[in-house]
């Protein structure tokens, strides 16, 4: 398993750093900032898509749909209408990090959980697609 970080903040380098420090450098990759029209080709590559909210930024997920056959984890305020818990992903309130740790873990671990969740998702995107949700 693989993580792919998009965007950056001020917690960048704190990562950067605990992630030398746990001797995992080969996992994570930071893409940092990427243009906005090449986010739909890093998330090409997802088997899971994670997104938290937070003030200061509006995730990706909420004005796109999510990759196609991608379970999703994401806080529950602002997202929680796109994302079905337990059917199409996960949802857990923002400063429940056990919540977030296990089922990350299972999305890693229980392969045929996440592919039924990716059919799920799948399915579910056709609701917002750009073509039917313009107004």
């Amino acid at each position: 398993m693989r993580l792919l970080i998009i965007g950056d903040g001020p917690e960048r380098d704190n990562l950067q750093d605990r992630v030398r420090h746990m001797e995992a450098s080969s996992r994570p990759y930071f893409a940092g900032m990427v243009p906005y029209e090449e986010v739909p080709r890093y998330l090409a590559m997802a088997d899971a898509f994670v997104t938290l909210r937070s003030p200061k930024c509006t995730p990706y997920r909420s004005s796109k749909p999510w990759p196609p056959g991608c379970p999703s984890w994401a806080s529950n305020p602002g997202i929680g209408d796109t994302i079905q818990d337990n059917v199409s992903g996960y949802l857990a309130a923002e400063e429940d990090l056990a919540s977030f740790t296990a089922r990350m873990v299972r999305l890693v671990i229980d392969s045929e959980s996440r592919q039924k969740m990716g059919a799920q998702a799948r399915q579910a995107s056709t609701l917002y697609d750009i073509e039917r949700t313009r107004a």
